[in-house]
């Protein structure tokens, strides 16, 4: 590309956001985000191609994509406005959700989206050194099967032994948390003041109804959902330059939740200065 093509070409891609313009503060990021799949979301249900931006339709969005691996901008380094850390659940995909192009979304996969060692030094470099991020979102989803096996494992109080504890490790707290408000709930007694021949009746009650499709997408819902704000959470008690930007206004860390029926993402949560 010659010097005038580069620059009409940077600024084609410089369209290809909601606003027309890249998000420069971190409402306008999650802004993006949410946008974008509401678009999308509309799209699916209506069964019709989605079209995001006018560029789509004037160059297409493959000759877009092409544009965006061959922009300097992303081959000299990368500008993402957001980091989405997402389950590595074969069904959750951040393009079917958000329709990023190249250079635009920081992506961290793991089992149960957690906030592990990697992760953490994933997102330790997103907010410290890519300074155009201004939200760093945790997506966990319905249907999770990270979530549904530390719930089992849970109610059937056995140990896990396999490759994946490291991460059902992470989530079982938030689990136990769920399924103590459950009991809660049942008694209308806080877990403190339960004897444990409620807690186990409690137990045997949940376990009974996991056979029951409906109320075990309900319990594995709502801890998925609890599950990215804790992981959130962690984020910012444990990583500086997260805590930091945070603190500093300079980025929004937000739990959400995909559902995977129809690919709506819903915000769950925000962690703010502590």
């Amino acid at each position: 590309m010659d010097e005038k093509t580069d620059t009409v070409e940077t600024a084609v891609l410089e369209k290809l956001y909601v606003n027309g313009k890249r998000p420069t503060t971190p409402k306008e990021a999650l802004d993006e985000l949410l946008e974008r799949n509401r678009r999308l979301v509309e799209g699916y249900k209506n069964g019709k191609n989605v079209v995001l931006f006018s560029e789509e339709e004037k160059i297409g969005r493959d000759k877009l994509t092409w544009l965006a691996i061959q922009d300097p901008e992303n081959k000299n380094g990368q500008r993402p406005f957001a980091t989405v850390i997402t389950c590595s659940d074969s069904r959750v995909s951040i393009d079917a959700a958000f329709r990023p192009y190249p250079g635009q979304i920081f992506a961290i996969e793991n089992a149960g989206n957690v906030a592990g060692d990697e992760t953490k030094a994933s997102a330790d470099y997103s907010s410290g050194h890519l300074h155009d991020v201004h939200v760093l979102m945790i997506l966990g989803h319905t249907k999770c099967g990270a979530v549904t096996a530390t719930l089992e494992t849970v109610l059937e109080k056995k140990a896990v032994e396999s490759a994946i504890s490291a991460a059902l490790e992470k989530i079982e707290p938030v689990v136990r948390a769920v399924i103590e408000e459950e009991i809660e709930k049942k008694f209308g007694k806080p877990w403190k003041d339960l004897v444990e021949a409620d807690k186990d009746a409690g137990y045997k009650e949940l376990k009974d109804a996991w056979t029951l499709v409906q109320k075990r997408l309900a319990l594995v819902n709502t801890a998925a959902a609890k599950n990215a704000i804790e992981q959130a959470r962690t984020l910012y008690l444990n990583v500086a330059s997260v805590k930091e930007a945070v603190d500093e206004g300079r980025l929004w860390l937000v739990a959400a939740l995909l559902d995977l029926d129809t690919y709506e993402v819903s915000v769950v949560g925000r962690i703010t200065k502590e």
